[in-house]
């Protein structure tokens, strides 16, 4: 129990330390661009077209959470929903720190969009995270540079609708001048019963960043009047949807309100305050003149310009104008009511186009960052070597003696040349559409998923930290890191069985294989974890059952139970391996079946697999349903099943597949080397053969992907290992020189392949012949082509600004996730059947899915063409743009953009 408990703790530590000091290990460091002023010829006015339609909202309101720690603990949800309600709110938000709280009314006229105020630093550098779909938790814990101010930025901006920098003034979180040069959020909360943060607000439109303002209460006692109904937001809206809120929001056609605190205020007085507030009746620019009525006389109404200087001022009036001059870059109205409450309005700015569109004002150096981790390295690597300098000691006389072994030197070079390959490709290739779909595991967290478990989810998250590095080489360096621990534990397993030389062997033939040298070695997907748990427990079975009595004690029998049942965490296909065991124990050692560790192993599994089976439970056991659905019977003939075994030849090396077809038919035939066999292999064909006969009987009926059941070659490495070894022994050279062809061919595959990657000098796509390294190469500059476009349609006012992208299938769905949603905060939805969706049919109902009147953009292209005319009877679909997609300087790929217009019929988003 003292071990447990230390464990434990240093667990808890090394977590700790870890989130406090993690982000300013990775954090880049930012060049931040020289700020201009809003310019030209035109103004953008965000209230041209109010009406009268005005809701009243407060999105920044504590309740009780995290069992009382934060400052709330005395408020319940229920009575500030009922409070709000009554002092008559429209929207109702509560915004707990690092957690949201979906508030569902039957009221048709309240609304509550998930919000969560994030920050947990000493400065109270805090973010409000409007229209959150998941909850960001890294933070910088003590100091703040600009680049970590704006690193955090662009962490949560691709998390949530809509981002504001909360309460600036409060303990000088933001400085004013960290405004002229912060980007990547939409709004700063002026207007907060802790502070009100003019200054902050003023620089920044002041260096032409079009920033909105919010007021909130920021409450966190019911009890206390000046924090209850004291700043609230008036947005300009018929609607309670989430998305025309936000789409309202970020135009700025709404204003902050600060109430004048009085003597004796309750919550009546606060209503009617509330409801009797000014509003304006119209705001509006004729030519350089900007006129402006309200429903009320004003005691004052100010007009602001650039750096917050007061440009004019007219008192006890109800209508007024006011000409811009050539100095102005942007005018805001400061507005006192008759009872001294404080109104302030978004800006009327300069510019070229009908909309301001904020662009990015930073740029990573690359020298600086490159040399900052590389000293963080250094100063790492030095740390751990002082820290183990003894246990490191030990294990380099441990390792010196290990490779005094021939084979084990041979082993080193087999493992750092497969490294090499791997690291070159995982470095040099984008992610394919699979792991750009994977990443969704790490990003929104679950139980289970559509198509497969956790396990993968979990690999991206611990190798990327949470997606904090969020590049190509930590994304996959889970995948890199198991399968070179993979090669040790083929080497191991060898070992046991037959010695060095033949686990020398095995591990030579477990990286010639496409499947595990690039598959589950390079690619992040759900094989990467798989064929570790699944090696793992093969190891424990040659323990438990083919070595030494003393090896099948309870630990290794309970460590296999663990094992499958991560392995069955990664994929479905692991629970074959409790089947193939269970027959070899059927066949051979049937005296298994009376001992009771064999049961508690199998119920470790079931205990493993509990995820899988509570996501299951909630979503009506689809995930369960579809795969069944994939593998189902008698649907068509054998041509699937020569496209499998063809595939299967490709994906486990034409050379060692046959090699395991003649070991495998030898080992029926061949009485003589089945005999042989029974000492050691038979537990490896017990496991292998049944699960490619089950997917080969599958392949009759439907497609299956050939690498389905690919673990079973793997499997059979160790036979197939000892049949090459027998036939070197028998001065075979034949076999070693077929092996040396093998190697040959998938080097120049590989060569080949990634000269085409970069080059496309093989094969000139056109109409018949179709690159496939196009689709590989070019997600991430499609992206970008889209967002250069969008941005120009944008600012024309021809779409709202970061309109939501439509598309049916999942595979580019990820794609745009990746590289727009997670850069822009622009939202990615799906709508169609399930199949084509996956996991996207549920992230788009936690996004609120589709709103009546809203735009979309719908994008296709040549290589994976999607015509969006069954969507006209739902928008109105335009004739689409093309873009054109270079790599090299040639044009190698079209995207056809549409533009969905006014919503008009909600197809449901999962069926």
């Amino acid at each position: 129990m003292q071990k447990v408990l230390k464990i434990i703790l240093v667990c808890f530590v090394v977590v700790l330390i870890c989130y406090i000091v993690v982000p300013y290990l990775v954090c880049p460091i930012f060049d931040f661009k020289t700020s201009k002023p809003f310019q030209g010829k035109g103004y953008y006015n965000p209230y041209q077209k109010i009406d009268s339609n005005w809701i009243v909202a407060n999105f920044h309101a504590h309740s009780a959470s995290w069992l009382g720690l934060t400052d709330g603990k005395r408020t319940t949800v229920d009575t500030l929903v009922n409070t709000y309600k009554y002092m008559g709110y429209n929207h109702i938000g509560i915004s707990n720190y690092q957690k949201t709280t979906p508030l569902c009314f039957h009221d048709s006229t309240l609304v509550s969009i998930p919000t969560y105020e994030h920050g947990i630093n000493v400065k109270k550098r805090h973010h409000l995270c409007l229209g959150a779909d998941r909850v960001i938790w890294t933070d910088f814990f003590f100091c703040q540079n600009l680049s970590n101010k704006q690193f955090m930025l662009n962490k949560l901006q691709g998390s949530c609708d809509f981002i504001t920098i909360n309460h600036p003034e409060f303990s000088k979180s933001f400085s004013p001048q960290d405004f002229s040069y912060l980007s990547n959020y939409d709004a700063v909360e002026v207007f907060n019963h802790y502070r009100t943060s003019i200054a902050q607000w003023d620089s920044a439109l002041s260096s032409g960043y079009y920033a909105v303002l919010l007021a909130n209460d920021d409450m966190h006692r019911l009890d206390k009047m000046d924090e209850v109904g004291a700043d609230f937001t008036v947005v300009n809206t018929s609607s309670r949807q989430r998305y025309n809120i936000v789409q309202r929001l970020r135009e700025g056609c709404h204003y902050g309100v600060k109430i004048h605190q009085q003597p004796d205020e309750n919550l009546l007085t606060k209503r009617e305050r509330i409801a009797n507030i000014i509003k304006p009746d119209s705001i509006s620019i004729k030519g350089d003149t900007l006129f402006v009525a309200f429903t009320k006389v004003a005691k004052e109404i100010a007009f602001v310009g650039q750096s917050g200087i007061c440009k004019q001022k007219d008192t006890l009036n109800n209508a007024t104008f006011y000409v811009f001059d050539t100095t102005d870059t942007y005018i805001r109205l400061a507005v006192y009511d008759m009872d001294s409450n404080y109104l302030l309005f978004n800006p009327i700015v300069k510019c070229e186009d009908k909309v301001p569109i904020n662009e990015q004002r930073f740029i990573v150096n690359n020298l600086k960052t490159t040399t900052k981790y590389l000293v963080e390295i250094i100063v790492a690597i030095c740390f751990i070597i002082f820290l183990f300098r003894k246990k490191i000691k030990n294990n380099l006389l441990l390792l010196s003696n290990w490779l005094q072994d021939i084979y084990c030197k041979r082993l080193l070079i087999v493992i750092a040349v497969s490294l090499f390959v791997r690291g070159v490709l995982s470095l040099t290739m984008e992610l394919c559409n699979d792991e750009l779909y994977y990443c969704l595991y790490a990003l929104f967290p679950d139980w289970s998923y559509f198509d497969h478990p956790p396990m993968v989810g979990w690999l991206i998250g611990l190798s990327s930290i949470n997606l904090l590095i969020d590049n190509l080489f930590f994304i996959r360096l889970g995948a890199l890191l198991l399968c070179t621990v993979n090669s040790f534990i083929v080497f191991d397993i060898g070992r046991k069985l037959q010695g060095n030389r033949l686990g020398f062997w095995a591990a030579v033939l477990f990286n010639l294989s496409p499947y595990v040298l690039v598959v589950t070695g390079t690619f992040i997907i759900p094989d990467a974890g798989l064929m570790f748990f699944w090696l793992l427990s093969l190891r424990l079975m040659v323990k438990i059952f083919l070595c030494k009595k003393d090896n099948a004690n309870t630990k290794n029998v309970l460590l296999l139970g663990l094992t499958i049942g991560l392995a069955c965490l990664s994929k479905y296909t692991a629970a074959m391996l409790w089947f193939g065991l269970l027959l070899y124990i059927l066949i051979y050692q049937k005296a298994w079946l009376k001992k009771w560790q064999l049961y508690c192993a199998v119920f470790i599994t079931l205990l493993c697999c509990l995820p899988i089976l509570i996501w299951n439970i909630n979503h009506d056991f689809i995930s369960f349903t579809y795969h069944g659905g994939r593998v189902g019977i008698f649907s068509s003939f054998f041509s699937t099943f020569f496209v499998e075994i063809f595939g299967e030849w490709l994906y486990n090396n034409p050379v060692l597949f046959s090699i395991t077809i003649v070991v495998i038919f030898l080992f029926f035939k061949e009485a003589a080397y089945r005999k042989a066999s029974d000492s050691a292999y038979k537990l490896f064909y017990c496991i292998a053969l049944p699960l490619m006969f089950v997917f080969w009987i599958f392949s009759i009926a439907n497609p299956i992907l050939p690498h389905w059941n690919s673990p079973a070659y793997v499997t059979m490495m160790f036979p197939v290992a000892a049949y090459v070894v027998a036939k070197i022994d028998d001065k075979n050279t034949r076999i070693t020189l077929w092996l040396k062809l093998s190697f040959l061919l998938i080097v120049c595959t590989i060569l080949l392949f990634l000269f085409q990657f970069h080059t496309g000098l093989i094969i000139k796509p056109n109409h018949l012949v179709k690159d496939i390294t196009v689709e590989v190469s070019t997600c991430k500059k499609s992206a970008e082509v889209f967002m250069d476009y969008a941005r120009n349609q944008e600012q024309k006012a021809l779409m709202p600004i970061n309109a939501p992208i439509l598309t049916p299938r999942w595979e580019t769905a990820a794609q745009y996730e990746r590289y727009i949603s997670t850069q822009t905060g622009r939202r990615v939805l799906t709508m169609g059947p399930l199949y084509r969706t996956h996991e996207y049919a549920w992230i788009t109902e936690n996004r609120d899915g589709f709103v009546l009147g809203m735009d979309m953009w719908f994008i296709t292209d040549n290589y994976a063409f999607e015509n969006p005319i069954n969507l006209e009877d739902c928008f109105t679909v335009s004739t689409p743009d093309t873009l054109p997609v270079f790599r090299n300087g040639k044009q190698v790929k079209e995207l056809y953009v549409y533009k969905m217009k006014k919503m008009r019929k909600i197809l449901p988003y999962v069926h």
